[in-house]
Order: C-alpha cells, then structure tokens, then sequence
C-alpha cells in the first residue's frame, strides 16, 4: 500500500516467550542506517522504510515459524563435494515428489 521508501511502524507481537530470543535475533539483522528495533513490553517496534520492514518480517516470520523442528545447512556451492550435493538435492526435492521420480545419481 505505501511506496518502498516510506518510512513506516509495525508492532510485532510474539508468543511472550519468545520475545527477548526473537528481538535478540532480529537485532542481528536490521540495518541500523535506515530501520530500528524497541523492545516495549511484550511488543517489538520495527520503525523504518517499508522494503526494510518487509525484510524484518520475513525473518521474524522464518523464526517463529521454525522451532527447532528442522535442520538448515548453509553450504557454498566451489566447496562442496558432488556426492553431499546430490544427498542434499535428493532429500530436499525427493520430499516434494514423494517417490514419484528417480533419485539423482552421481
């Protein structure tokens, strides 16, 4: 609704649990040139341009919604051997599929 430059507020209300760990990782991530984060109560304050907030969200949004449930593993493709990239590629789209193709050999 407002343009991407548009200094703009948004109130974030997590589980009361998870306040402090969701502000503390949040806080890792803002650009504090341009977007801020108050911690008021049980509430977050993001003020800051809307493609930042947007930003800020979709990493809150990452958070909450993974409680340690699954596993993430950030590899860099020149390091990685060919065999662990097929493992990684045929656990990730064989879940997709369900058995409906063949796995990828080496």
């Amino acid at each position: 609704v407002y343009p991407p430059d548009a200094r703009v507020s948004f109130v974030l209300s997590p589980q009361p649990a998870d306040v402090r760990r969701s502000w503390y990782f949040l806080e890792r991530f803002v650009n504090p040139s341009s977007t801020t984060l108050h911690l008021i109560g049980r509430d977050i304050l993001i003020v800051g341009r809307v493609v930042d907030v947007k930003e800020m969200l979709k990493i809150f949004d990452f958070v909450s919604s993974t409680r340690g449930d699954r596993d993430y593993k950030v590899l860099t493709l020149r390091k990685v051997d060919p065999t662990e990239m097929v493992k990684i590629l045929n656990s990730i789209f064989g879940e997709f599929e369900h058995g409906r193709t063949r796995p990828l050999e080496m």
